[in-house]
């Protein structure tokens, strides 16, 4: 995603967790990566990801997109095999990123009367499927705030979409 939007010609800002990723980054987008502004953040942390938002905000000036692609996967236990550990580590890591971002780029998007957001879910949020509880219901709940975001700030002229 960041190397298409950079070669589009888009400024990009990459909120990142692990260091290695950003070599790997850097070594795919050479010449575009003067298009791209890098800043470790725990995104599972209020404060790091409103900081990184505001940081971002200023050095580039504004903020018209937000693409949230945390997330991560797994299945196989049935509800009643499912780990409280397990249940609570999905909803955070497809839940809570996602929120917080959103969270905390809608007050630049509110100012400026515009602003697009597309979350990544998946299909497995539109109906419950078994031994994939855990994981149905975080991505479930990501299509529920997408919708609730694109149903409270529609008269900003802000969208938000979900990808499955």
């Amino acid at each position: 995603m960041t190397e298409a939007f950079a070669k589009a010609g888009a400024r990009v800002a990459v909120p990142y967790i692990v260091d290695e990723e950003v070599l790997l980054l850097k070594s795919k987008l050479k010449q575009s990566m003067t298009k791209v502004q890098l800043q470790k953040v725990d995104l599972f942390k209020e404060s790091d990801v409103r900081n990184s938002v505001g940081f971002f905000a200023k050095k580039l000036r504004r903020i018209d997109f937000l693409v949230n692609l945390v997330g991560g996967y797994f299945g196989g236990p049935t509800i009643a095999e499912t780990d409280e550990r397990d249940w609570d580590r999905m909803m955070r890591l497809n839940l809570k990123p996602t929120f917080l971002a959103c969270k905390a780029v809608l007050p630049y998007m509110v100012k400026r009367m515009y602003g697009r957001i597309v979350n990544i879910a998946s299909e497995s949020g539109l109906r419950g499927e078994g031994t994939l509880g855990a994981y149905s219901v975080s991505k479930s709940g990501v299509l529920r705030l997408t919708e609730t975001i694109a149903d409270e700030y529609r008269e900003y002229n802000i969208t938000a979409n979900a990808i499955l």
